[in-house]
């Protein structure tokens, strides 16, 4: 007969099953009431993050995302586009280590009202190339603004850490528990092995 192939079912029940087995969740003749108490522990902490981390990813989710959808409400507002024209270059941006990182161009463009208005951009375009800027309503060089799909990636993002802001906690905390039962066990087993000792030395 055939071997039967381990597919992602089986690889997931193992898996499972190995995660149960941290937890304590297992058949074990020589389970002592300790160990039945870490596994209480362990599954109420587990039903506890099933509870909080969905109420708390919810949350933060719908915050991020009404906050970016404002965002972007305000952005589309205040913020447009002008045909600028590339005026020199201007003074490089030295960063760490003294390494030039970045070289901006001085633009100038024609404002509603007629005035010339000018800014600092990285454009990599050559004196006198135009380039198209953002531009909010100060006059003042600026980014596009905040697009739907990055106000679904925050909002993505803050979702996940509300899972991990539940979930460390829980985790950090059944740690410490079962480090101390584990420290209780081995005082016990200590306990038992020297009774244990003592009868065979006894009997030798």
């Amino acid at each position: 007969m055939n071997a039967r192939p381990t597919g992602m079912p089986g690889l997931w029940r193992i898996r499972m099953r190995c995660a149960l087995r941290r937890f304590g969740c297992h058949r074990n003749a020589l389970s002592r009431p300790l160990d039945q108490a870490q596994t209480i522990i362990g599954f109420g902490g587990f039903l506890l993050f099933l509870v909080l981390g969905p109420m708390v990813a919810t949350g933060a989710g719908d915050l991020a995302y009404d906050a970016g959808v404002e965002a972007e409400r305000h952005q589309t507002a205040t913020r447009h586009q002008v045909d600028a024209i590339v005026a020199g270059r201007a003074a490089p941006r030295a960063e760490v280590n003294e390494q030039l990182m970045r070289t901006s161009d001085q633009v100038k463009w024609r404002a509603a009202d007629g005035s010339w208005r000018t800014g600092i951009a990285a454009t990599g375009k050559r004196a006198g190339e135009h380039v198209t800027l953002w531009v909010d309503d100060t006059g003042a060089v600026s980014r596009a603004p905040q697009s739907h799909v990055q106000t679904l990636g925050t909002a993505g993002f803050a979702a996940a850490g509300g899972l991990v802001a539940v979930a460390a906690p829980i985790t950090l905390g059944y740690a410490l528990i079962r480090r101390r039962f584990d420290r209780r066990r081995l005082a016990e087993w200590d306990d038992e092995w020297a009774l244990i000792s003592a009868h065979w030395s006894g009997r030798g």
